[in-house]
């Protein structure tokens, strides 16, 4: 065989196995691609009654292992907040309920059935009720669009979402909401998210610009690179979401009606990490 016969030949044995490597990998592309969106065509399988009872066993579990905030004024706080939304928003699939507790991440987790659990460095992170509002407005928009549940379902498939939800130990609960706390939103999911809480927002009598406030304010403290900014991470770029919160104020015009608390008062009586 002369010498350029072999290049061919070597030439050619590389064709077939770039060939064969690009058919694979466009097989398995297609097939996950296939069973992601499978999963997703499955929501009907999950009614409102199996995520409200879920979100029941998930609270249970909170308020025995976490550290709650039991705080008068801060519950009058929220309840404002969601009373606001849920008057002002129609078709709301569940009661809304907001926990609150003590822990040193700044985090915000929500999930299926209508519970949201608001860390209290997040709250201390705000400089006014408002902006504590844009942020709850953001989850409650994943509420609505049923994003934890669809997370679930993306990470643990459609059989063990349903076999999660059918009733399970506490150890298995407890590993599955750790689960979903690490779990992040796609980025289209978050970007629903926060057009959806811009409207609900200026529904609630409440300016969209508070929540690119409370973005600035993020954006400074994750530039100290001083503090576990969790939610922040979790997120798309914080400037395209200052943006957008801003054209969204632009939009809306809102005729905004305050929230009348004393943000200083009601921050004093936040517990810290070292209580």
């Amino acid at each position: 065989m002369t010498q350029r016969a072999s290049k061919e030949l070597l030439l050619l044995g590389l064709l077939i196995v770039i060939t064969a490597c690009v058919a694979f990998f466009s097989q398995q592309y297609i097939k996950n691609r296939s069973s992601l969106q499978l999963g997703l065509n499955q929501m009907d399988q999950f009614s409102i009654d199996m995520e409200k009872k879920f979100s029941k066993q998930v609270k249970n579990i909170i308020i025995k292992d976490a550290a709650l905030v039991n705080s008068p004024e801060i519950s009058h706080l929220i309840d404002s907040i969601t009373n606001r939304f849920e008057h002002s928003i129609e078709d709301i699939p569940y009661p809304i309920e907001v926990l609150v507790v003590n822990s040193s991440t700044v985090n915000a987790v929500t999930f299926p059935g209508g519970l949201i659990v608001i860390y209290v460095p997040l709250i201390r992170l705000c400089d006014s009720p408002e902006q504590l509002a844009s942020v709850i407005a953001h989850e409650v928009a994943h509420v609505v669009n049923r994003d934890p549940l669809k997370r679930m379902v993306r990470q643990f498939g459609v059989s063990t979402v349903l076999s999660i939800m059918g009733g399970g130990s506490s150890t298995h609960l407890q590993s599955v909401i750790k689960n979903l706390i690490d779990v992040t939103y796609t980025r289209e999911q978050e970007e629903r998210a926060d057009s959806t809480a811009f409207f609900f927002l200026a529904e609630a009598g409440i300016c969209p610009s508070h929540f690119s406030d409370f973005m600035n304010k993020l954006d400074e403290e994750t530039s100290e690179g001083d503090s576990p900014l969790r939610y922040f991470s979790t997120h798309p770029p914080v400037r395209s979401r200052i943006q957008n919160a801003n054209s969204a104020a632009l939009k809306y015009d809102v005729d905004a009606i305050p929230l009348d608390f004393n943000w200083d008062e009601l921050l004093k009586g936040l517990p810290s990490i070292f209580d």
